[in-house]
Parts: structure tokens; sequence; C-alpha cells
């Protein structure tokens, strides 16, 4: 048991890497596994340990069908979800099915033209008879009546005339399971419902993972503690989803923050200095331009022309006006520079 809780912080941290990163990954396999449920429940030989990995990666593998073109992973899917009936009952079939169908509203999915790929069949050969031996063994030990006169009727109508927990015992578990950790889940359930986030089908994935667990779990009569055991990912992923929520955030308010401060006044001052010239992005005074040996700008937009004739036969230049001024005017800086260097 203590292998499989490994494995479902390993698929947790993987499927949080798909939906936000690596460092959000790596923040809700840690969240996971410094769980109390994990540490409590994590090690017993309860049946729900089983259900919580195979719950996990058919989630994960939920997510990568919908999103991705691998048909391959609809055979995880469905190989996932069948052997999960061989730990707690095919109950779990409702557990993953009310699941699948709000990831399924949340998501817009590629067309499911890939169930018939091979892959995804072997799945379901997989899966189907998983399915299948839960009930065809008690119905050949003739316990099939027994079990569901205790799981379907008195689960269910028994809870009229027994002792009936309500569904808030539910989240009361949850909290425990969730120590030391759990103040982190009301705020991240704040964040991304103050900025509206859950239209982003990654946010909306684990608040739909915790409700899935909660409703199912809130209508038979007996409540025990380690029943909310799968919605423990969930809420790791739902912190996780916050977290990279607020990276990005103050990542776009420090971007912001450097965009301003490059045209702020003080920089400015900075950078308007005679050795600044055009890198800052500024024009320069005519007079640095001219120590440094270079025309000022828009006095050199045309070269001195040669003109022909006999009576000139020198280089005559164009006297245009160049920014307000003539051009023997624009080049005088220049002169006077070539001539200071001439003498030195």
């Amino acid at each position: 048991m203590a292998l499989l809780t490994i494995a479902t912080v390993l698929v947790t941290m993987r499927l949080g890497h798909s939906l936000y990163g690596p460092r959000e990954g790596l923040v809700a396999g840690l969240l996971t596994l410094a769980s109390l449920g994990t540490i409590e429940i994590g090690r017993s030989g309860m049946g729900d340990v089983p259900l919580f990995f195979l719950f996990t990666l058919a989630a994960w593998a939920l997510w990568e069908a919908l999103t991705t073109a691998r048909p391959g992973w609809w055979g995880v899917f469905f190989a996932a979800t069948g052997v999960s009936t061989l730990a707690k009952g095919p109950f779990s079939l409702i557990l993953i099915a009310l699941f699948g169908t709000l990831v399924r509203f949340a998501v817009r999915p590629r067309p499911l033209a890939a169930l018939r790929h091979p892959l995804a069949l072997a799945g379901l050969l997989v899966g189907v008879p998983a399915v299948v031996s839960w009930p065809l063994g008690l119905w050949r030990n003739e316990l099939l009546g027994e079990w569901c006169r205790f799981f379907v009727v008195h689960e269910n109508l028994g809870k009229f005339q027994d002792q009936y927990y309500p569904p808030s015992v539910l989240v009361e578990y949850l909290l425990v399971i969730l120590f030391p950790w759990f103040p982190l889940v009301a705020a991240a359930l704040w964040i991304p419902l103050r900025a509206g986030g859950y239209r982003d089908p990654r946010v909306a994935l684990p608040p739909a993972w915790v409700a899935a667990v909660l409703v199912f779990h809130a209508v038979p009569a007996t409540k025990l503690q380690h029943y909310v055991l799968p919605a423990m990912s969930g809420c790791a992923l739902l912190v996780a989803s916050a977290a990279s929520r607020l990276i990005r955030r103050c990542a776009l308010r420090g971007r912001a923050r450097d965009r301003r401060g490059d045209g702020s006044p003080g920089v400015r001052a900075r950078r308007s200095g005679p050795s600044a010239g055009r890198a800052g992005g500024l024009v320069a005074p005519v007079e640095a331009d001219a120590a440094r040996g270079r025309a000022p700008e828009g006095a050199c937009e045309r070269q001195p022309r040669r003109t022909g004739g006999t009576g000139q036969g020198a280089a005559r230049e164009d006297r245009r006006p160049v920014g307000g001024r003539s051009r023997q005017a624009a080049l005088m800086p220049l002169k006077r520079a070539f001539e200071c260097s001439a003498r030195r």
C-alpha cells in the first residue's frame, strides 16, 4: 500500500506538470505527500488506497485523452476505471463517470474518433473483464443478493431509518486529512473565483474533482473518514493552480514595473548626458556628436555632389536647409571637430 501511495504522489505531480507547469506539479506532489491522510491512511490495508491511486490515474489519463491527440490515453483511462472496481466495487464506476461528466463540460475535447484506435480498444479489453468479474464472483458464491441488500438498499433507503450522517461531516473529514495545509484550500478557491478564472478548464478541473468525490459520498448513510481520500489530490492541484496564477500575476506586475521604470524621469535624466547618445533612445546634443567626430543628426542626408562644367571644377555643396538650417551651418560643428583633431 505504501508503494501505491508513492505512485499516487508521482501521478499527481505529473498531472500538475501537464496542467500548470513543473513547479506547480512539484507543489501538488509535495502537498499530497505532506498530508495527514497520506501518512495515516496511505500505509493501511484498506481498499481506499488502491482506489485513490486508480482514480488519480484515470483523471490524468482522461485529461490527456481530451486535450491531446494520443489515443493511448483512452486505453489507460478504460483500464484504470475497470480495475478500480476491484478495489471498492462497481460504485467506483459511478464516481469516475461523475467526474468525467464534469470534465467533459469544462473541456472542449477533440473528436472522439480516437476511441476506435487499437490502444483504446486494448484498454477496454482490460477494463471490461475487471468490471464483470466483481458481480460474476458474487453471483457464483451466491452473495450477490446479500450485497445488493446491504450496499444498495440499506445504504441508500435505510438512511431514513438508521443513524444518518449529514453531508457536512465529509467536509470535516476532508479538513482532517488535509492537515496541516487545509487553510490553503480556502484561499485557492477564492483566488480564481475573484478573477473569473474558472472559465479555464485547467482551473476548473480540481474543483470538479473534489465536488465529484463529495457529492458521490454524500448519498450513502454511512460516511467514514477514508471515503474522501481520493479528493486529496484534487485539493493539492487546486492549491497548485492558485500558486500558478499568483506566480504569473507577480511576473506580469514585475514586467509592468520594469517598463514604467524605463520611462521614469530619473532614468531619463541618467540617460540624457553627453555619453548617452542614441543608445538610450534619446537625441544627443549637436556638440556631443561633434565631439565624437560624427555629423549631427540630419546634417548628412545627402552627400556633396560634383558639378560638371569647366568654370567650376570643384565640389559644390547643396545648400538646401536641413532642419530649419542651411547645410553649411549644419556642418560647421563637424568641421570644427575635424580641425581640432588635426591640430592635436
